[in-house]
């Protein structure tokens, strides 16, 4: 049985719908994780461009093509944006759009209008250095006690080696003698292999969210329990006070009608 490129491309798009939704309704649980909303905005990104994509042919390649490259870029940005809230880094708002408009003004020169194999070949660098960008905010906030961040980091860094690797893995493997574009089976395995990753991806990065949460939660309580643990001994010790005065006075009205007698 094989998959139809069309299909694999409808599947995409309910499934980043699906995980964008999720990221975003995590978020509104908690709105101390911002990070999360930054992921849950980047899938959606990603839904457009595909959706954008799989109209080829039946609207214009600016649309088709250069727009929706132009959102896949912004889409990758704004994962690396949600990887530098998420260790409490500012906020880069001009490289947020750079891959875009680098892309937009490369697409313009004339020696690189027709030549589609560079232009995928831009396109998939361009991915690629958002993608380990974000793996390196993550290698840079690894001092943070999360075993979950290093699968995320092993999973951008491959995710991205993938794309940097796809236009020359294309122009190597034969194609069938269809659509140049959607009738290769190497672009079927290839979609179907980044499809996999980012679904990968999105978990890992909940995850992620997730056990810094519980570790926040945890040492707050150890500090609570240990605050409660430093009062505790001054309890008995003022016990220990009364108990003593207690027997003072005590001792004293015993002596009291000794004295008397004695008088």
């Amino acid at each position: 049985m094989t998959l139809d490129l069309h299909t694999l491309f409808l599947v995409t798009i309910y499934i980043e719908a699906i995980l964008g939704l999720l990221l975003l309704f995590v978020w509104a649980q908690n709105l101390a994780l911002r990070a999360v909303c930054w992921w849950g905005f980047a899938h959606l990104l990603r839904l457009a461009s595909i959706a954008l994509f799989g109209m080829y042919g039946q609207i214009p390649d600016l649309i088709s093509v250069d727009l929706a490259n132009a959102l896949l870029f912004t889409a990758f940005a704004v994962t690396w944006t949600g990887a530098r809230v998420f260790d409490g880094r500012p906020v880069e708002p001009v490289y947020l759009v750079t891959g875009a408009v680098l892309w937009l003004l490369i697409c313009r020169l004339p020696f690189l209008a027709d030549d589609n194999s560079l232009q995928s070949l831009i396109a998939s660098g361009i991915i690629t250095a958002y993608t380990w960008l974000t793996a390196y905010e993550f290698w840079r906030g690894r001092d943070e006690p999360l075993v979950s961040r290093w699968p995320a980091i092993f999973m951008l860094f491959a995710q991205g080696a993938l794309f940097l690797l796809r236009t020359p893995m294309v122009a190597l493997l034969p194609g069938s003698p269809g659509d140049s574009l959607f009738g290769s089976v190497w672009m079927t395995v290839l979609s179907s292999e980044a499809l996999l990753l980012t679904i990968s991806d999105a978990f890992i990065l909940l995850a992620m969210a997730k056990e810094r949460t519980e570790l926040h939660h945890r040492t707050a309580s150890h500090g609570r329990s240990g605050h409660r643990h430093r009062q505790s001994p001054i309890v008995p010790a003022k016990r220990r006070a009364g108990g003593q005065a207690s027997y003072r006075q005590s001792a004293a009205s015993c002596r009291a009608p000794d004295r008397s007698r004695s008088f």
